[in-house]
């Protein structure tokens, strides 16, 4: 189990420079001992909010991604579901593109072909507690009472899917034809409708 933090000012200031050394260098580049550097305390004043480097990692991208768990809470529920999809995959744009760090480090950790079994690991529970998020969001209940439990789990990947190709393609968008460009709420109408439409045809598979 991770630990958690006692609070106070050094413990944040420890998970900030943690997630921008971590988005600038990559988790097996960079060292315990550059993070308390960083933040002006001794390796064991780290030690001392977090067992492992590898709790700090999970720690720094859980707190990151609190601003978005909060937004997930205020979503409305009387929509119905095409409009909540379109807002969650709205929301959860505007939050990637809103954290660059956030999202450079995810990216990094992806694109890596030496990624370690560590690093695997810690990787895979970040992603996993953030589609989580986004599938309890989907969840058939409320908008979506009565749909399948395995399509609103495919429905939360496709949106994490859409959404990765518009940060990795922002600049490029524009340049394919036929696409939505970068214009972000036409992005998230036209990708939210096609997602839509896949999990409530009849007798799609």
């Amino acid at each position: 189990m991770m630990a958690q933090p006692d609070g106070g000012s050094s413990a944040t200031l420890i998970l900030s420079n943690a997630l921008k050394l971590f988005a600038d260098q990559g988790y097996a580049a960079t060292s315990i001992q550059q993070i308390a550097q960083a933040s002006g305390v001794s390796k064991a004043g780290v030690f001392h909010h977090y067992r492992t480097k590898r709790d700090l990692y999970l720690a720094a991208l859980d707190s990151a991604q609190e601003e978005f768990a909060g937004e997930l809470e205020e979503l409305p529920v009387a929509v119905e579901p095409g409009s909540r999809l379109r807002i969650l995959m709205g929301v959860h744009l505007d939050y990637v593109l809103r954290n660059p760090d956030v999202a450079r480090l995810v990216v990094r950790e992806l694109l890596r072909v030496d990624l370690g079994r560590d690093e695997r690991a810690a990787l895979g529970q970040a992603l996993g507690r953030n589609y989580q998020r986004i599938a309890r969001a989907l969840e058939p209940s409320g908008p979506f009472a009565g749909t399948p439990v395995g399509r609103t789990r495919d429905a939360a990947l496709l949106l994490l899917a859409a959404n990765l190709v518009y940060l990795l393609l922002e600049e490029f968008l524009d340049d394919l034809e036929g696409s939505p460009g970068r214009n972000r709420a036409e992005f998230v109408r036209r990708m939210s409708r096609v997602i839509f439409s896949g999990i409530d045809e009849e007798g799609a598979s």
